[in-house]
């Protein structure tokens, strides 16, 4: 069946929590057929290689810059599969697997030259995990040449050892980089909030403008909370993340979140699974609702409950 949505965040939410085999959907210049994502219709930035594992293979060359910004969001929308990032996402394993290796070959050059930090080594084991683990998602070791099945078979200790040895080299400087570095955290994050500050409540009036993302910077630490709002006869649910559902979805799911909050649990088997419109409930916890690839707190879905009176 053949679908059109009104952006490419929508397109690609529905990509990643399709239910139908062979859907086919568009917005703009993305587009998905089956379990394939396409930026310009033609160009293969993603292919959801198993649904019930969640593994999915993620363009690794960007093209041009408005592609690029196709496989962030797409990132972004599937941040619930185990994503690996290759060439050829549509499945041409030797060229796959000689791309993790000149990864490997790379990494291991410019580690040697390294004098103060350990990084490059630490690509070339990533390198050599990445390509155990695409080998055994499609069981194709037996399949590669006596050098690149070499290349699978190397010992990542003897990669440790040297960095283990560098390590102790350079232990005070990176003392230092990292009192200066949870500094620069302190700045952007006040950055990022007094922007947010300032755009936030506009936004919740309805105004169509973009919120500051969480900056680059503050990546792994927390996590990136969704902010919500109703529309303007109240019959949607907006994010931030430019998503929407019905309201009537949003209301049949409250009680469940409510009642999370108040017990202080948490739920991640849902039978059966609750969809919203595209968007697959993954955990409730707390009353913290995750669902795609949206993190919203008890908070935000509160406020909603109260404007849309369920709720005092």
């Amino acid at each position: 069946m053949k679908h059109a949505f009104s952006n490419g965040m929508e397109c690609l939410h529905a990509y990643a929590n399709q239910r139908m085999e062979n859907d086919h959907g568009y917005a703009g210049n993305i587009s998905f057929r089956g379990d394939v994502a396409y930026s310009y219709g033609h160009y293969a930035i993603g292919h959801i290689v198993d649904r019930k594992r969640r593994r999915m293979l993620v363009q690794e060359n960007h093209y041009s810059t408005t592609t690029a910004g196709h496989i962030y969001n797409m990132r972004q929308a599937c941040n619930h599969y185990e994503q690996l990032a290759v060439p050829y996402p549509s499945g041409q394993h030797k060229r796959n697997v000689k791309y993790f290796h000149y990864q490997y070959t790379t990494a291991m050059e410019k580690g040697k030259r390294q004098l103060y930090y350990t990084d490059q080594y630490r690509a070339a084991i990533t390198a050599i995990v990445n390509v155990r683990r695409y080998c055994a998602w499609f069981r194709c070791k037996s399949k590669l040449s006596a050098t690149m099945r070499r290349f699978h078979d190397i010992n990542v200790n003897t990669i440790q050892q040297l960095i283990t040895e560098k390590e102790r080299e350079i232990e005070p400087r990176r003392e230092h980089k990292a009192a200066a570095l949870r500094v620069k955290h302190a700045v952007v994050y006040g950055r990022w909030q007094q922007a947010l500050a300032e755009k936030l409540p506009k936004w919740r009036q309805g105004e169509n403008i973009r919120l500051p993302y969480r900056p680059y910077e503050l990546r792994g630490i927390g996590k990136q909370t969704t902010y919500l709002r109703l529309n303007g006869d109240h019959t949607r649910v907006e994010t931030s993340m430019n998503a929407q559902v019905l309201t009537v979805h949003a209301k049949a799911l409250w009680h469940i979140v409510h009642q999370s909050y108040i017990d202080q649990a948490t739920i991640t088997a849902f039978d059966p699974p609750i969809i919203l419109d595209h968007y697959q409930v993954r955990e409730i916890c707390n009353g913290n609702l995750t669902v795609g690839c949206h993190y919203i707190e008890y908070g935000e879905l509160k406020s909603i409950a109260v404007m849309l009176g369920i709720s005092a």
